[in-house]
């Protein structure tokens, strides 16, 4: 581990947690928490919201992974309840952090999604900016 590492894991981060802490209080940091543990147990019981295939469909890209996962399933649930007059077709585009176990749970949940897994996002990006033509991306 090289001492820039070490430094940030034994010093800092300890003491960032610490004002962290301190700063909002340790019943509302424990209240987060609980609320947080419930919201990812609950994330992996949600469905795919079915809809009228005549509908058009639009795409909506997610940047997410293992970390952050079941706040994209609740934010993707909620946008195919509300648009009730449209489609929403997910591209979940991997940050790195997937996995095999993760690709199977979002391909369960969500059937339609298509997900962009790290190793494709470079040449992936690079056709979306060509498409949109954003000037000086190389």
């Amino acid at each position: 581990m090289y001492p820039g590492k070490l430094l940030y894991n034994l010093f800092y981060k300890p003491l960032g947690y610490i004002k962290f802490v301190a700063k909002t209080g340790i019943v509302s940091y424990y209240t987060a928490q609980l609320a947080m543990r419930k919201m990812m147990k609950q994330s992996r019981l949600l469905k795919e919201h079915k809809q009228d295939a005549s509908l058009p469909v639009y795409s909506v890209y997610f940047l997410t992974g293992h970390k952050y996962w079941y706040q994209t399933a609740f934010c993707l649930y909620s946008l195919q309840k509300v648009c009730s007059n449209i489609r929403i077709q997910a591209l979940i585009i991997d940050d790195g952090s997937f996995t095999s176990d993760l690709k199977k749970q979002v391909m369960r949940q969500f059937p339609s999604a298509q997900i962009i897994f790290k190793r494709a996002n470079r040449s992936f990006i690079r056709s979306v900016f060509t498409k949109v033509k954003i000037s000086g991306y190389s």
